[in-house]
């Protein structure tokens, strides 16, 4: 029995095989004025992000699912409740020595105790079917990769079909006459999701809603040219990245690349919502009530829009297995070999432990001197730095940065600076709606959630 748990257990870890029947619909979120049923909120987390690595691995399992389902049927594999019950078991028991129970941890991922059962059930017939077609014997333990390379020849042999391009707008994948839905994908991506980002998801969605009730109020409507503005100015800003000049690529060729299309995104409440604060925003904070507060204010201002420095970072974590002096004397034999730009992103990519390290090598992007969000600490010592300059080692909330310039922009001209200030305005606004809203979370099985946590 030891040999063939791993894989359930390893796939336990991951957005299981388990069925997906139809629910009613019950809310995610309430608010005064609004809601976001579950499934409203699956859908926008499959529009979002269903390129990326969590929803291209929901799709991998519930691909797989289908399949295995599929193949099991056809060989008429029958169940084995004996076969469940003792890998019930053995998961019950490995559980309990890290301090977890069975119950709570299915319903953290919205699973019933039947939908359990029957992901076990599958998972067993998975072994035993790629067990079989490798030709290995009974009792043999399974890979992954032997999984992964069943899976790739099945979708070969039944034409699987996940191209965006070439499906339905709310559809993600086609195994024959069997559709997947991006509900379906977005109920699965969920079950890996901490609750600080389901309810990041969630205050966003309900954002958008106070914003067209808003609009609605104010007698503003969105038409259609008003979302074609906003993808041109999106498109405009997306050709200008170096990266994608170089690449030759568009907005579309982007999405395509994500596994999105122009459809999620034109659908997704988070680029609406930037459509209704556009118009909005022109409403609540006129050019006269923002020159006003620009003059009023105006060394506050020029912080948060004014100068900026195009930042890069090595970040280094410290804590119980580093201690802020050995950050600092890393960082200083770091600071020592950098030469320029070049050797800065060289060093970053390898030794910086910030969340931009590996993809954007260190880069931070243009940074104000106020800018929300940012250690005020790692800011100053940004500010006191030349074009091509490192800075010696700063601390900063939860370890120690090693800083570089690559390059300055001097604060623009009143008329570019006015829209800026109008977005910190709006936003501010936006928080103080929110607030006043009132937003109750909810658990899957229905029940009201503490307002922080769950």
């Amino acid at each position: 029995m030891s040999k063939t748990v791993s894989i359930p257990l390893l796939l336990l870890l991951s957005p299981p095989f388990a069925p997906f029947p139809p629910q009613e619909p019950r809310y995610a979120i309430r608010f005064e004025g609004g809601s976001v049923t579950w499934d409203e909120y699956h859908l926008e987390l499959a529009r979002r992000y269903r390129g990326r690595p969590i929803g291209r691995q929901a799709l991998d399992h519930l691909v797989s699912r289908v399949l295995f389902q599929r193949e099991a049927a056809r060989r008429g594999l029958a169940k084995d409740p004996e076969a469940v019950a003792s890998r019930l078991a053995l998961i019950e028991s490995r559980l309990k020595k890290n301090g977890k129970k069975l119950g709570p941890y299915l319903r953290g991922r919205g699973l019933s105790r039947k939908e359990f059962d029957e992901y076990l059930q599958l998972s067993i017939w998975t072994e035993e079917i790629t067990r079989r077609d490798m030709g290995l014997e009974a009792g043999a333990a399974i890979r992954p990769e032997m999984i992964r390379l069943w899976v790739k020849e099945a979708e070969r042999r039944q034409g699987v079909v996940r191209d965006p391009a070439k499906l339905p707008s709310q559809v993600c994948a086609r195994i024959g006459d069997r559709e997947i839905s991006l509900v379906e994908l977005g109920r699965t991506m969920d079950r890996n999701l901490v609750a600080k980002d389901r309810r990041a998801v969630l205050k966003q969605m309900a954002a958008f809603r106070l914003l067209a009730r808003e609009a609605e109020r104010r007698g503003i409507r969105i038409e259609a040219a008003d979302i074609e503005e906003r993808l041109a100015k999106i498109a405009e800003e997306t050709a200008a990245r170096p990266e994608m000049k170089k690449a030759g690529l568009d907005l579309e060729a982007l999405l395509h690349a994500q596994g999105r299309t122009l459809e999620d995104l034109k659908h997704e409440d988070a680029f609406l919502a930037r459509v209704y604060a556009a118009k909005l925003g022109g409403v609540l904070f006129p050019d006269e009530a923002v020159r006003k507060a620009f003059r009023g204010e105006r060394g506050k201002w020029l912080d948060k829009v004014g100068p900026a420095r195009l930042a890069w970072r090595i970040f280094l974590r410290t804590g119980p297995g580093r201690s802020t002096e050995e950050a600092k004397k890393i960082l200083r034999d770091l600071a020592r070999k950098i030469a320029g730009i070049e050797s800065f992103r060289v060093h970053a990519r390898r030794f910086g432990e910030g969340s931009e390290a590996r993809v954007a090598k260190g880069r931070l992007g243009w940074l104000h001197r106020a800018e929300e969000g940012w250690d005020p600490r790692m800011l100053e010592a940004l500010f006191a730095l030349r074009r091509g300059e490192v800075s010696a080692p700063v601390e900063e909330f939860g370890g120690v940065s090693l800083l570089f310039v690559s390059d300055l922009r001097e604060a623009p001209p009143e008329d570019r600076i006015l829209p800026e200030i109008r977005e910190f305005l709006f936003r501010d606004w936006l928080r103080g709606r929110i607030r006043e809203a009132r937003i109750v979370f909810y658990a899957k099985d229905g029940r009201p959630l503490p307002a922080e946590g769950g």
